[in-house]
């Protein structure tokens, strides 16, 4: 089966701001390619209403210009969109959604040919429970996402593990 281009679900969280966040977490899918792009289209950032309430973005809607490559649509690679911080503001968040104890699952993250960063791998170990979140810092891929994106895939050693997890970006952003 071909690989679906997915963007993981973009949360600003606006430090000394007091208000609570609530992060929003996407399922994972078997044939999904999980991707961090260095332009987030404004309809992958899963906040985007609240943070145009509150001020925090100018325009009211998601649209952008086709004609210079931008998108409104959602998982598409964009020349427009909300650009996304240095990397040590970008935390990426992993949710067991259910117990795991029948597979490993592997989190592999690519790394940064322009900042010579070869290819990270995470495992969440059999004993993982429903409920318990991680917390994959990316503070050491690169000043910037180069390239355009990052890619992440999840795989198990059984397929039906493979949806047992959700995944979710923060970008700290004043």
């Amino acid at each position: 089966m071909a690989e679906v281009r997915k963007h993981i679900p973009l949360t600003i969280v606006r430090p000394s701001v007091e208000v609570i966040q609530e992060i929003k977490f996407v399922a994972n899918v078997t044939d999904y390619l999980w991707k961090i792009p260095f332009r987030y289209p404004f309809a992958d950032i899963e906040n985007y209403a609240e943070l145009v309430t509150a001020g925090y973005f100018r325009h009211a809607t998601t649209d952008v210009s086709t004609e210079i490559g931008g998108s409104k649509v959602a998982d598409e690679n964009t020349n427009l969109g909300f650009e996304l911080p240095n990397t040590e503001k970008l935390i990426l968040l992993v949710k067991v959604n259910a117990d795991v104890a029948t597979a490993v699952t592997v989190i592999t993250i690519t790394g940064s040919d322009e900042y010579n960063i070869e290819d990270v791998t995470y495992e969440i170990a059999l004993d993982a429970t429903a409920g318990q979140v991680f917390e994959i810092d990316l503070y050491n891929f690169g000043l910037y996402i180069d390239s355009g994106e990052v890619n992440v895939s999840i795989a198990s050693t059984t397929v039906a593990n493979d949806a047992k997890i959700d995944v979710a970006l923060i970008a700290r952003m004043a």
